[in-house]
């Protein structure tokens, strides 16, 4: 009884129950060295593709891969998910938060220039 023959028996006798939990159920019982980032995100895009959003990504990039949870992919993220906050604020925090030796002079010249033109 192992994770195929479960899987087998389930889509073939209850389809309705191969859900995510079950999946996700079989992968932890059975081969718990799988249940990694990857696999979480397949389940949830296979699943429930609504849930795949800015927070689920980021708690799997967090849980997973802390190490990657850098400006890059603050900024993808937020970009995905929620364009209308890719704002001044948003893009000085990251700067300050992962590359504070580039907020200088010409950063925030920059930055101004972009305030001054959007008050405008």
């Amino acid at each position: 009884m192992n994770q195929g023959a479960e899987m087998h028996l389930v889509e073939r006798y209850q389809p309705q129950l191969m859900n995510q939990g079950a999946e996700m159920h079989l992968v932890e019982c059975y081969q718990p060295q799988f249940m990694n980032q990857g696999a979480e995100m397949h389940l949830v895009e296979r699943y429930q593709p609504q849930s795949m959003n800015q927070d689920a990504e980021m708690h799997l990039v967090e849980h997973y891969q802390p190490q990657s949870m850098n400006q890059g992919a603050e900024m993808h993220l937020v970009e995905c998910y929620q364009p209308q906050l890719m704002n001044q604020g948003a893009e000085m925090h990251l700067v300050e938060c992962y590359q504070p030796q580039l907020m200088n002079q010409g950063a925030e010249m920059h930055l101004s220039k972009l305030r001054l033109s959007q008050s405008s």
